[in-house]
């Protein structure tokens, strides 16, 4: 059976880091077996970061080769009856969401002023006692060096809210009024979207992104729809947020 590694759940999503939602999703969407670890120690990924899985004792990191190697190896390929066209589609809103938004959710989280008292409370619980308190400074030093790097973290509070509102804006529209982005069966890009828009909506941080995504109510539907069926045991609770 495949073993999956991922950190545990948090703020109300079944994983706070999209990338192991990301995961999860496809997996259930797919149908796959799988043994869930939520205690995954990142040193000991192939990658150095989670989720990874293990499969027939083969280590595989990285969200996107663990989607690519269900489908290759298992035929657990959501993509399967896409037509070329849709398939550019979902690769190309999958980078936007993972090479992109996400870093716009890292913000919101580690280096967003107003949130940071409340995030650093919740997140605390998730370190050892002892020297959680002591090693969060040195976390947060890090995550704001890597939003540096990337770029993202060279913009103003504005700036990011704003990258933020078009990627939502692009969602809006490439979804519409369908239950699913293509319509019909989920594929990659519900499993993708679900996750990163459930990680910025749910957990009760306040950004100027998380009120514009509040605001548009087919891409809550779509995040209580999917959460609904892949994780009932996590009511969405949405305060605040449009119907």
């Amino acid at each position: 059976m495949i073993e999956l590694f991922q950190i545990p759940p948090s703020f109300g999503v079944p994983s706070a880091s999209p990338f192991c939602l990301r995961v999860e999703a496809y997996m259930r969407l797919a149908g796959v077996e799988f043994k869930n670890h939520t205690d995954a120690d990142p040193r000991k990924s192939p990658k150095g970061k989670v989720p990874w899985i293990v499969d027939d004792g083969e280590a595989i990191g990285d969200s996107s080769f663990i989607l690519e190697h269900l489908a290759t190896r298992h035929g657990a390929d959501l993509d399967a009856a896409l037509t070329p066209e849709q398939r550019a589609i979902s690769h190309a809103v999958s980078r936007m969401l993972c090479e992109n938004f996400y870093w716009v959710g890292v913000h919101s989280r580690w280096a967003y002023e107003p949130n940071w008292a409340q995030f650093k409370a919740g997140f605390v619980k998730l370190l050892p006692p002892v020297i959680g308190p002591l090693v969060l400074p040195l976390i947060r030093g890090n995550v704001k060096k890597q939003l540096h790097g990337h770029g993202l973290g060279r913009h103003t509070d504005d700036e990011i809210a704003r990258i933020g509102r078009r990627d939502l804006d692009a969602l809006e529209v490439l979804l519409g009024d369908r239950e699913t982005f293509f319509g019909g069966a989920p594929t990659s890009i519900d499993a993708t979207a679900y996750a990163f828009l459930a990680c910025m909506l749910i957990p009760p941080f306040d950004t100027p992104t998380r009120r514009h995504l509040q605001g548009k109510p087919t891409l809550v539907a779509f995040v209580r729809r999917m959460q609904e069926r892949l994780f009932p045991d996590y009511p969405v609770e949405l305060h605040g947020a449009a119907a």
